[in-house]
């Protein structure tokens, strides 16, 4: 029996499922987008536009592993190892979704208001996380107005703006430039200009995020 030859992705591609979107990428593609949205969104300071689509196939593709693994003999060696594979991609979903939860928790306010300004497409939050926001955003305005019921009459005010935590877009991050990349700028403070620099593929640097955060949408640069 060959084990090494029979890889966790060989299992799922030797019995396509019958109902699998023709666009839905290669799994390998699949599972290397999931990770690099959790390597950034664990690293950057905001939240990033979502990869529903990507997680929702990677889902489906985990179902028809489980199914194909059903399928080998009780005794075959590679049903574990193939297990423990799914196990770890389980992993990266579950925290990858759980970052996104901690930043809508954490910015709830600015998150929403900022994706009200955006076109459907171009959303950063999924339908899901979009309700889930709207309704932690209820729950935090019943909880102040709770408490602003308790106080005298000349105290009860909360202007909007002082429930508004906005994440630190001029944090310095680690990263690698995945091709060559132009027109970056990054503000001197002490001349009060901006400085245009060029990353070279592969390259590595530490700057603000604010400088790169768009680069990091587009997955020319990557988090480190």
């Amino acid at each position: 029996m060959n084990v090494a030859g029979n890889s966790l992705f060989d299992i799922i591609e030797t019995e396509p499922a019958a109902n699998e979107d023709e666009n839905c990428l290669s799994v390998q593609k699949v599972l290397e987008t999931i990770k690099t949205a959790w390597k950034n969104e664990k690293l950057s300071p905001e939240i990033l536009p979502n990869k529903v689509e990507y997680i929702d196939c990677m889902l489906e593709q985990i179902k028809q592993m489980e199914e194909n693994i059903e399928k080998l003999r009780k005794d075959d060696i590679r049903i574990e190892i193939h297990r423990m594979e799914i196990e770890r991609i389980r992993f990266v979903i579950t925290s990858y979704l759980r970052v996104r939860i901690e930043k809508i928790e954490k910015f709830t306010l600015d998150i929403v208001q900022q994706d009200f300004e955006r076109s459907s497409d171009n959303m950063y939050l999924s339908h899901d996380e979009l309700k889930y926001a709207k309704s932690y955003l209820k729950s935090i305005d019943n909880h102040f107005d709770k408490y602003l019921n308790m106080l005298p009459p000349n105290l009860r005010t909360l202007e909007e703006n002082k429930k508004l935590i906005k994440p630190d877009l001029n944090t310095y991050v680690f990263l690698r430039a995945g091709k060559d990349v132009a027109n970056v700028y990054i503000r001197d403070m002490s001349e009060n200009k901006e400085d245009e620099f060029v990353l070279d593929e592969g390259s590595q640097h530490i700057l603000p995020y604010e400088s790169i955060a768009e680069f990091v949408k587009n997955n020319d640069v990557q988090l480190l």
